[in-house]
């Protein structure tokens, strides 16, 4: 499964949490969120996104992107192999 990186999370009013933009074509894969804060990142883990979790969310289309899950960080995976 691929790794993809993700540098900033989200906000996503609508379910008024920090979220992740996953477009639909990545999935299944690994996310790594590398945003960080004073210099640590605030999400050291890396979280495993299949085809049916990201299916419980919904797809937005923003602007020139394609279509994306979004997705709230507290909802995510910890994957064990990382």
């Amino acid at each position: 499964m691929k790794t993809y990186k993700i540098k900033e999370p989200i906000w996503d009013g609508g379910i008024g949490k920090r979220a992740i933009g996953l477009a639909t074509f990545r999935v299944p894969v690994l996310v790594d969120i590398v945003y960080e804060s004073q210099g640590e990142r605030v999400y050291p883990d890396t979280y495993v996104v299949t085809k049916e979790f990201a299916d419980k969310y919904p797809i937005k289309k923003y602007k020139n992107s394609p279509p994306l899950y979004i997705i709230p960080i507290e909802d995510l995976i910890v994957t064990e192999t990382h």
